[in-house]
């Protein structure tokens, strides 16, 4: 059985909720789940994702390693030396920043991008109540996740900032609707007992 678009963005957010309420070892072992999946079933994709994250890991690690008070590693360096509890506090930061790229990896390898806008379609469905269009904040959203999936041509990023790569290619975006399903439901509801649950507890 396949789960409506919405319902595995709803997945995909209690996974974010979890990560981010989580800290220590079960913060580590839920991680380690979560990337293994994504090693298996989305392996590419996880790679590339951490691949391009790679400086804002080392930046999170510097940060909080050299700028959190606690007790010197290694004290003759003085300044210069991270701390134990600074160290820590960079674990979890770059844990949870890994942990949510293996989620954003396994989303999109297994929804593709009609599905997505299918699924923020239905997840915008309050905002008429607002004032507001959801069917166009949904195929704007589209043309968001169609350009940043293009991929630039290594070395080339000085000529998209001048305009000379053409992100406008691509056809028109489809909006595909999906009826939603009593199971569908019932998983969305499990979702949200969950979110609650971590968050409150």
């Amino acid at each position: 059985m396949t789960l409506h678009p919405a319902v595995r963005l709803l997945l995909w957010a209690a996974g974010v909720v979890v990560l981010q309420s989580l800290s220590g070892n079960p913060l580590r072992f839920t991680a380690i789940a979560v990337a293994l999946s994504a090693a298996i079933a989305a392996f590419r994709r996880s790679l590339r994702l951490v691949t391009r994250a790679r400086w804002l890991l080392l930046a999170l690690l510097v940060i909080f390693a050299w700028s959190t008070p606690g007790r010197l590693l290694w004290p003759e360096a003085d300044w210069a030396s991270p701390t134990a509890e600074g160290l820590m506090l960079a674990l979890d930061h770059c844990t949870r920043l890994l942990g949510l790229l293996m989620l954003v990896a396994l989303l999109l390898e297994h929804t593709t991008q009609e599905s997505l806008l299918s699924g923020l379609y239905a997840l915008l469905k309050p905002l008429p109540v607002f004032g507001l269009d959801r069917t166009r904040a949904a195929i704007r959203l589209g043309l968001v996740l169609r350009y940043t999936d293009q991929t630039l041509p290594r070395n080339r990023w000085r000529e998209w900032l001048h305009g000379g790569h053409d992100v406008s290619a691509g056809g028109a975006v489809r909006l595909v609707l999906h009826p939603l399903r009593i199971a569908d439901m019932a998983v969305a509801a499990l979702a949200a007992t969950l979110c609650l649950w971590v968050w409150l507890r």
